[in-house]
Parts: C-alpha cells; structure tokens; sequence
C-alpha cells in the first residue's frame, strides 16, 4: 500500500514536470491605462486616444497599487505621513467603489493569483 502511494506521488510530481499539470490561468489587461499620482488622484487614460477618461480621488501617497488578475479592480495603498487606507479602484465603472482601513502607511498593496 506505501509503494502504491509513493508511486503515486512521484507520478504526479513527474507530471508536473513534464508540462502535464494545468498551466497557470493568464492575468486580464484592463481597457485603461492607471496614473497614480502622490497627491491623491488615480487618472485612467483610454490607450488608443491618449485621453483622461476618469481622475479619481485616492489618498496622498497613493503611487503604488496592485491589479486584480481579472484587470477589473486597482488597489492604491497610501504612503504618505498619517495614511491608512487602500482605495479600491473599479477600472470597469471607472470610479472609488470601497475605502479599506489598514494599518499605519499602506506602501503597496499586493493581490492573490486568485484575486482574494
């Protein structure tokens, strides 16, 4: 029953190797371009026209953020003296949909593979 088992296993682990195993899911790019500026705006510039679409209110220091792999939302931390909230940027609806408390200067917010 051990060798089953064993066997088993390194089957599995041979497989993996050899390209068997599900290929990682691809991110998705979303249809806007994300400025983030320190002085607490977000500007989604339309790439085919180089146009601002949208400037959003984020929080001062906001100049790094993380996409969710489905390129729907933008996670904006605030580094700035005093900051601790993350803004939660909606890239479909073009607009703030959730402010998160956190703790003391939210540097770079980071997003699971699975966009948990």
């Amino acid at each position: 029953m051990a060798i089953r088992t064993l066997t088993a296993a390194i089957a599995l682990v041979l497989a993996g190797c050899a390209g068997l195993a599900p290929a990682p899911s691809k991110p998705t790019w979303p249809d806007v371009v994300v400025h983030l500026h320190t002085l607490g705006k977000a500007y989604l510039v339309d790439p085919r026209t180089d146009q601002v679409v949208a400037a959003l209110d984020t929080v001062p220091g906001g100049n790094l953020g993380s996409t969710t792999p489905d390129g729907r939302y933008v996670y904006v931390g605030g580094e700035a003296l005093n900051q601790n909230t993350v803004t939660v940027l909606d890239l479909k609806e073009r607009k703030v949909v959730k402010k998160l408390a956190t703790g003391s200067r939210p540097k770079h917010p980071q997003v699971s593979p699975d966009g948990r």
